[in-house]
């Protein structure tokens, strides 16, 4: 169960690690495509970033404990940022899955501060894999539509 569990986890963040590589280099390389405003625009790098660092951390095993405050902050952190930089990204339909990603990948780390029992721990898991699939595609429709 502990093996499946580790395979489960470490599945989950290599899909939101490729979630927030495909976000930020869709702000790296055509950033006026997801908001037209600088602030936007740095709102959401620094999201990216913050994220992207928070999944490094607990991906590459520098801190083993997805709970430890050095990752949630940080990737809470990041989500606070990427909400606020695609609040000001209008209305546009490739835009609009980022909010429901971004509230998958915030249910993940609510689950992680509860520290779920096994039997339940894989909703985290799962909502974590949803919400970087969501970024993905949101970030799949911004470059093919614009």
């Amino acid at each position: 169960l502990v093996r499946r569990r580790h395979r489960t986890e470490q599945g989950g963040q290599r899909l939101g690690d490729t979630g927030v590589g495909a976000g930020h280099l869709g702000v790296v390389v055509r950033a006026k495509m997801l908001t037209g405003e600088r602030r936007g625009q740095l709102l959401l790098a620094l999201g990216f970033i913050a994220v992207g660092v928070a999944a490094f951390l607990h991906g590459s095993l520098l801190q083993p404990d997805a709970a430890a405050p050095s990752v949630l902050v940080t990737r809470l952190v990041g989500l606070g940022l990427l909400g606020a930089g695609s609040l000001r990204s209008g209305d546009a339909p490739p835009r609009r899955p980022v909010g429901p990603a971004l509230a998958l990948l915030f249910v993940a780390e609510v689950a992680t501060v509860l520290s779920l029992p096994a039997d339940v721990e894989w909703l985290g898991d799962t909502a974590r894999a949803f919400g970087a699939l969501g970024l993905m595609l949101s970030s799949a429709l911004i470059f093919a539509l614009s």
